[in-house]
């Protein structure tokens, strides 16, 4: 397993772990460090870097440290956040204008039995949505600080003056 997929176990379980399956977890890890591939180079415009993934050795060039995945983890965390934010949108809008009668049950009876569903207003949706915007307006200035402390303290020179002897 490359490092890209040591980090998506690693978020994976820091941040969610409630798979109920391993299957669950292989599934969610894989999707995971999907997003991680795919944004190696969002990771090298934050913090002006070069890392690359070898497709022939499966392996990040160079190896990303401590911080690196920090940073990672705090991109993906963001980002996930304000996808499940658009998710919850847009599944309120869906529903607004719908027709359908089919799900809009709460309680079903029969004899002593009960079942008992609560529905997601659009006010409910809405708050929801608040709350991952909250979650990923936070993500975002998590990540804009260590960004900035990586750049300050981390980060080599691209460029240096003078004589190289």
């Amino acid at each position: 397993m490359n490092q890209l997929g040591e980090l998506a176990y690693n978020i994976w379980d820091t941040e969610f772990g409630d798979h109920t399956s391993s299957l669950d977890r292989e599934k969610n890890v894989l999707l995971i460090s999907g997003y991680l591939e795919a944004n190696l180079g969002e990771l090298n415009v934050l913090i002006n870097t070069d890392f690359k993934l070898n497709k022939g050795e499966d392996k990040v060039v160079p190896e990303l440290k401590q911080e690196e995945n920090a940073i990672f983890t705090h991109m993906y965390m963001k980002d996930y956040l304000q996808k499940q934010g658009r998710n919850v949108l847009k599944n309120a809008t869906a529903t607004a204008g719908s027709t359908q009668t089919l799900t809009d049950w709460t309680e079903l009876r029969e004899g002593d039995s009960y079942i008992k569903r609560s529905i997601a207003s659009s006010t409910t949706k809405n708050i929801s949505a608040k709350l991952f915007y909250d979650l990923s307006k936070e993500a975002r200035e998590n990540l804009e600080k260590l960004v900035h402390a990586y750049n300050m303290y981390g980060s080599s020179p691209i460029q240096i003056e003078g004589e190289v002897g």
